[in-house]
């Protein structure tokens, strides 16, 4: 009885994920009447329209809106820098493991401090999840310059409560450069170390290139 009740547990939890990735994965795809709409998300150097979800495509821009156009319907998908890549990949989330979330949040953290150069793609996700169903989700979107839609459901463990302190001292800390950098005149670097941020959709899970982390 015990075991049946165990694989009772284990389909509902792959039911739940299921549905939950479902639901992230259309937030992600924003319907919109035409090309011009993407500036309501992010503020691209370039637009760059795609036909298929499949198809693999290079981007050289600083930053690049991908919008999908499939049987007279357009679909904002999201804002990428330079590289490879195609819109199945941009789409696809892999399932979220508490083993891993703390560290891909920490490096997405790092990221948005200015403390690391590159991040893990999951990472940004892993952010994501932890703050959907938190009001520091707003932050979030003011920070990443981008509009995510809330969440029913926080991450155990503390970990969403971990994450909504380190996205406030974040939070504090940007501003405290653009308040420096207006006091200044705008001539203050925001980046407190000068990296040159950049997020590369092929980037191997946990490689670092800044020599180093943030210690939050």
């Amino acid at each position: 009885m015990g075991l049946n009740q165990e694989n009772v547990h284990a389909k509902k939890h792959k039911y739940g994920e299921k549905s939950r990735l479902k639901k992230i994965q259309s937030h992600l795809m924003k319907r919109i009447n035409n090309v011009q709409e993407v500036y309501k998300y992010c503020n691209p150097d370039y637009i760059k329209v795609v036909y298929s979800k499949n198809k693999v495509f290079k981007t050289n821009h600083p930053s690049t809106a991908i919008v999908l156009q499939q049987m007279g319907h357009m679909y904002y998908i999201s804002c990428i820098t330079p590289g490879t890549t195609c819109i199945d990949n941009l789409i696809e989330i892999p399932p979220l493991t508490m083993r891993a979330a703390p560290k891909l949040i920490r490096e997405r953290l790092d990221f948005l401090a200015g403390e690391s150069a590159h991040v893990h793609p999951a990472a940004k996700h892993a952010l994501y999840r932890a703050l959907a169903a938190t009001p520091e989700l707003e932050m979030l979107n003011e920070l990443e310059g981008d509009t995510r839609e809330p969440l029913d459901e926080i991450l155990p463990w503390g970990i969403s409560a971990d994450a909504c302190k380190l996205i406030r001292d974040v939070y504090k800390l940007h501003h405290s450069y653009q308040d420096a950098g207006a006091s200044s005149g705008g001539h203050t670097n925001a980046d407190p170390k000068g990296a040159q941020r950049h997020e590369p959709e092929a980037e191997p899970f946990g490689r670092r290139h800044d020599g180093g982390s943030r210690k939050w």
